[in-house]
């Protein structure tokens, strides 16, 4: 096809256009597309500009505050709350012979002192059992002397002289 040769001005410019109408709107298409990504750059630039400058500015926004005057009181409040004390050390207290405490001369979270007498157990049951032992000392010159260790095991009962047959020989009953 044979290109028409225009004569006029006129013509020549349409022309021009028409044959290069596809170039021209590419060139337009990419220059409108790099326009707007510069736009969106610029725009996020300014916005983190923005907020570096707010975030380094060292000022806070302002807040709602409410401010009292302190006076020096006592406190009053009481806050029960659960839980479990146990001690750092703790002490076994044991005496060396058993029985009932008759009295206690020290209470709970005092202070003592080394050999410091705390309580005192009742000495009823060892009075009888002294007692007993003292008796059975002052027998022992009437037991017999050919049987002593039978003299401690079982208790002999002493029957009078008229009623035993053999005078020499204790019976057990």
């Amino acid at each position: 096809m044979k290109s028409p040769n225009p004569k006029t001005l006129h013509d020549k410019t349409v022309w021009f256009i028409l044959k290069n109408l596809p170039g021209l709107l590419f060139i337009l298409l990419l220059l409108g597309v790099s326009m707007f990504l510069w736009w969106n750059i610029v725009a996020k630039k300014t916005i983190q500009e923005v907020e570096l400058q707010t975030a380094t500015s060292g000022e806070t926004p302002a807040i709602n505050v409410v401010t009292l005057e302190l006076r020096p009181t006592v406190l009053r409040d009481k806050i029960n709350l659960p839980g479990l004390v146990e001690p750092w050390t703790k002490l076994e207290l044991m005496a060396k012979v058993g029985g009932s405490i008759d009295e206690i001369y020290v209470r709970e979270g005092d202070y003592v002192k080394k050999s410091q007498r705390i309580a005192r157990i009742e000495t009823k049951d060892y009075q009888i059992a002294l007692d007993s032992a003292k008796a059975a000392y002052a027998l022992r010159p009437i037991m017999p002397a050919t049987r002593p260790c039978a003299a401690r095991a079982f208790p002999l009962r002493l029957i009078p002289t008229s009623s035993r047959p053999n005078c020499a020989q204790p019976r057990r009953l």
